[in-house]
């Protein structure tokens, strides 16, 4: 398709706008934008550069000056790695460093290390620019507008390698972490912008865990950014949708964006050039048109935003404070109230202000409100990176909200998952990213299947969706009234924010709105998404016709739609009524090896976890993670985390655990319940990852990745490499901070990682292999637009009658057939490994058995995608 001449400079001048953000490279040129008289298109990144270079070059040199001085005492290595550096050009670093990553509360000494390779790259580069002007000059081409330290360091190795007139010895990696760690030191004590905070993550190092922190925002710095989030961010993303569509995708790499000077995409997010050298053969060699053909099919899918979504987020976030709709409150969540005096004391504690009454609590009563306190700033610091993630969003939206048509450039991940490179506003995105997004071209409903189609998208973006495709219809209808009224004035009547996706239902709301004033001539724009049923248990049970798991899956015609989740709920229900029923006495579990208290009784904590809600919700996790890896270890965790969620759902009253036992012990026995009830479900998924993981383990001793091919004809390489530990103590301030250094082995693999990560992995390169076919399907029947995110597949409500269709064939095309799919991997991972490491085994892993299901069935399944 030929584009006008404007449309191409306006697409340029985007991505040269893409490639420039984050040039500023010293406070100098906040300066220059300051006597320029130009800061309206400043950042928030930029006004803390600004506030904070100052102080903090200041403290530098307070530093450097006092090391310098002649007094006794151990100088830190900080101060030669920083003499040959103005302190102005050091802060700057340091803080923009910092910021980059600093709302997702980033591990410490990985912030630390980046401050400290910053540094000596910035040397490195004062070092060539010196003694090889030219090459300096040249090399400023390439690593300006790139944050990815890992390029930088490519660029400069190379620059080096060629130059014969510089000198230049590396810095080891513990040298970059002690002088960021100063740095940051110096930037707490002297701008009050960063905290260090432990966090509930340890650092594994031997058969220990060690203590593992964050750099946090202080509370000051919270409210400042929130006030200045809504202008253009540093941290917003480098790459943005185009206004063209993207460049096609022809080989391993060069696809997306046109802009010469930026540093071209790999259709492949890998660092592995042998491998894009293998992917550039095979597709010339034609071995993998499907993927190049769905994934520009993707990209070639023009989206606008939509504006009365928008209008309304954009109220209810920047002219309230939030706390509507999912949206989290701009201000945060309030403490809960003083015990005594009932005040509100969140102002007075955030200020550290001492509030008297808390004094005349009892201890017990004292760790009660602390502990209600503690939750509500735990969802306080959760909310942080959330609020931000919005206005970025937002932001985006706004910037495009006046275009008729843009797009999105795709990239894969190594199992060939296809992902968005424009972050925050994009079609896989949040619930509110997507509900601001909808087709640029529209197609009229025309039929009553479509009006079906769009009525059914409804019902599952506001929750109803356990029921049948012909009661979800009926709901609609039954409500429309109410759907009228939300889509009239959404400001006051607010029942679309009940939704479970309230901003995909509103979406829905407006759309359906112009049906009922336009009948079927109505043309829509939304894409209306159908989900698979816990797709990576659906593509066990196909592989090895799994007639139980499939069934609780939706791979059999059913008048109503399984709930998996409610079914191992409903097993777990069962399993505590029987336990509930048993006396108390014998029922005591202890630790091993431990005879005084027990860590729970059993029937004690049946009694108690029956009068909480056991629903889906409390096992929908721990079952939606089992095809990608779940372990019973992660089933403790996402159960422990409901726990909580229940205990404390009222903060100013939470529930006490029975008997004094720990949340930790009740959640373990209630995991235990939820493991069992999932095996008792999904028999073949359990079959199937332990013969992925055994065949992995037989690769780890030969020391091999492992690799296969998709059956759209990509090839995955699952490689993943050892990291080596190093303790390394330093000092911030007056606490002892103990840090733990991983630098990648690249001749070693990180045999455990092989192991565990294999399951998920197969499972993902399948969907994906999945999804690509049906878009080529789709595409060869005129279905051109595509809103697509692994197991959730979305087109027009015209087009959606066919999609059904199409993706059903699809699976049974791929997963149907006498051949076991997992005998066919096992064939291909286990080529390479030598005679001599197959002859010291017992005997290979034995490949499970086909069960009784029918794949032929999936096609008369209505909810199998719905």
């Amino acid at each position: 398709m030929a584009y006008t001449k404007e449309a191409i400079e306006r697409e340029l001048a985007l991505e040269e706008e893409m490639f420039n953000r984050g040039k500023d490279r010293f406070f100098a040129n906040i300066a220059r934008l300051k006597e320029q008289r130009n800061e309206g298109g400043t950042t928030y990144g930029k006004m803390l550069l600004k506030r904070g270079i100052a102080p903090l070059a200041a403290a530098i040199t307070a530093f450097m000056e006092k090391a310098n001085s002649g007094t006794a005492g151990r100088r830190h290595m900080a101060v030669a790695l920083l003499k040959d550096i103005a302190p102005d050009v050091a802060a700057f670093i340091t803080l923009r460093t910092a910021i980059d990553t600093l709302t997702s509360e980033p591990m410490l000494q990985n912030v630390a290390v980046r401050v400290g390779r910053e540094i000596e790259a910035e040397l490195r580069l004062t070092n060539l620019k010196q003694n090889d002007a030219d090459r300096y000059a040249m090399t400023q081409r390439y690593i300006q507008g790139h944050k990815s330290r890992k390029y930088r360091s490519t660029v400069l190795r190379y620059a080096y390698g060629k130059s014969t007139t510089v000198d230049f010895e590396p810095w080891p990696l513990a040298q970059c972490l002690h002088l960021g760690q100063k740095l940051i030191e110096l930037a707490i004590d002297s701008t009050g912008i960063f905290a260090i905070e432990l966090t509930s993550n340890k650092v594994r190092k031997g058969n220990k865990d060690m203590a593992a922190y964050s750099l946090v925002m202080t509370p000051a710095l919270k409210e400042w950014m929130d006030d200045h989030l809504e202008s253009r961010s540093i941290m917003a993303p480098a790459y943005m949708p185009t206004l063209i569509p993207p460049k096609p995708w022809e080989g391993a790499c060069g696809g997306g964006y046109y802009f010469q000077a930026m540093r071209p995409l790999s259709l492949v997010k890998t660092g592995n050039r042998d491998y894009l050298l293998t992917l550039d053969k095979k597709i010339a060699n034609n071995e993998m048109p499907s993927v190049l053909r769905a994934i520009n099919a993707l990209q070639d899918t023009p989206w606008r935003v939509n504006r009365q979504v928008y209008e309304v987020a954009d109220h209810f976030w920047n002219d309230t404070n939030g706390d509507v709709a999912d949206l989290p409150p701009r201000d945060g969540y309030r403490l809960p109230p003083c015990p005594v005096c009932g005040a509100d004391i969140t102002d007075t504690a955030s200020a550290r202000i001492p509030h008297a009454c808390l004094d005349s609590l009892s201890e017990e009563e004292l760790r009660r409100w602390r502990r209600a306190a503690a939750i509500v700033r735990e969802k306080n610091i959760s909310c942080m990176s959330r609020r931000l993630g919005i206005a970025k969003t937002l932001h985006l939206a706004a910037r495009y909200k006046d275009e008729p048509a843009f797009y999105y450039p795709y990239q894969l991940d190594f199992r060939g998952r296809i992902y968005a490179v424009p972050a925050y506003l994009n079609p896989q995105g949040t619930g509110l990213a997507k509900a601001l997004l909808q087709f640029a071209q529209g197609k009229a409903l025309g039929s009553m299947a479509a009006v079906k189609w769009l009525a059914i998208h409804g019902s599952n973006c506001f929750g109803n969706d356990k029921v049948s495709l012909d009661d979800r219809y009926s709901w609609v209808l039954q409500h429309q009234d109410d759907i009228r009224l939300c889509a009239e004035d959404p400001y006051d009547n607010r029942w679309w924010t009940e939704a479970d996706d309230p901003w995909g239902f509103l979406a829905f709301c407006f759309e359906w709105q112009g049906y009922l004033d336009e009948g079927l001539a109505f043309v829509s724009h939304l894409p209306i998404a159908m989900d698979g049923t816990c797709n990576g248990l659906q593509i066990f049970s196909l592989i090895l016709r799994d007639e139980v798991g499939g069934h609780a899956v939706n791979l059999t015609p059913t008048d109503t739609p399984q709930d998996i989740y409610g079914i191992v709920a409903a097993k777990v229900k069962l399993a505590l009524e029987a336990q509930a029923a048993k006396p108390v006495d014998g029922a005591d579990v202890f630790a091993k090896g431990e005879t005084g208290k027990p860590m729970y009784n059993e029937t004690v904590c049946a009694r108690f976890l029956l009068g909480l809600n056991i629903s889906r919700k409390m096992t929908k996790r721990q079952v939606m993670v089992l095809p990608y890896g779940g372990t019973f270890d992660s089933c403790r965790e996402y159960t422990e985390a409901w726990l909580k969620e229940q205990a404390y759902a009222d903060s100013t009253m939470p529930i006490e655990m029975p008997n004094g036992y720990t949340l930790r012990s009740v959640a373990r026995y209630l995991a235990e319940l939820i493991w069992d009830a999932i095996g008792a479900t999904v028999i073949k998924a359990r079959e199937a990852m332990t013969f992925l993981q055994d065949t992995a383990a037989v690769l780890n001793k030969a020391d091999l990745p492992i690799r296969w091919t998709t059956p759209v004809g990509f090839p995955v390489q699952q490689c993943y490499r050892e990291q080596k530990g190093k303790r390394v103590k330093t000092r911030i301030g007056d606490s002892l901070i103990y840090l733990t250094l991983n630098e990648e082995q690249p001749d070693k693999l990180a045999k455990a990682k092989q192991k565990s990560a294999i399951s998920p992995n197969y499972v993902h390169s399948l969907d994906a292999a999945a999804l690509m076919r049906t878009v080529c399907c789709c595409a060869d029947e005129g279905i051109l637009s595509f809103a697509m995110i692994h197991d959730s597949y979305g087109t027009h409500a015209a087009d959606s009658e066919r999609l059904a269709a199409i993706l059903r064939t699809t699976f049974v095309g791929m997963f149907g057939g006498d051949a076991n799919m997992l005998e066919l991997w096992s064939r291909e991972v286990m080529a390479p490994v030598p005679a001599a490491v197959l002859q010291k085994l017992d005997g290979l892993p034995a490949i499970p058995a086909f069960g009784e299901l029918d794949v032929e069935a999936v096609k008369r399944s209505l909810f199998f995608f719905a």
